[in-house]
């Protein structure tokens, strides 16, 4: 008579040692794993010619950061934008804004405009641990008027 063990069996068993490897590892982690950031926070407001608010402009924000994937603001009421942004490291950052008018019929129609913003090491404030600190500009821009 044979003894064995069936494919029900084994598939339990090697469920179960994965499952344990896993929390294992897990259990390994602890606040030294913990990744080095930094905050920038980028806010500015979008005007006119005249210095008026432009409400409704899409802002589309570029970084070289490593990783980094666009991100698209649209200025409030008062022509304002504001992100925070957790970078990985400390490592001097670079920024380029492009403001787009989308929505032409309410606001007039402008010509798209950029500005680039720049972070760097030295300008980060207050870190502690795994915090290194934030900082925070502006980018303010007046639009001119599409011909």
């Amino acid at each position: 008579m044979k003894n064995y063990i069936g494919k029900e069996s084994m598939n339990f068993f090697f469920v179960g040692l994965f499952v344990f490897a896993g929390l294992s590892l897990s259990s390994c982690n602890n606040e030294d794993d913990v990744e080095n950031y930094a905050e920038h926070t980028l806010k500015g407001v979008v005007q006119d010619q005249s210095g008026v608010a432009i409400p409704a402009v899409q802002v589309i924000v570029k970084s070289n950061q490593a990783g980094w994937k666009n991100d698209t603001l649209i200025t409030n009421s008062e022509g304002a934008f504001a992100k925070k942004y957790k970078i990985s490291g400390n490592a001097d950052v670079d920024y380029n804004i492009f403001f787009n008018d989308i929505d032409g019929e309410s606001n007039g129609s402008y010509k798209t405009d950029s500005v680039k913003v720049s972070f760097t090491k030295a300008e980060l404030k207050d870190g502690n641990g795994s915090f290194l600190g934030s900082a925070e500009k502006e980018a303010n821009i007046k639009l001119t008027p599409a011909e």
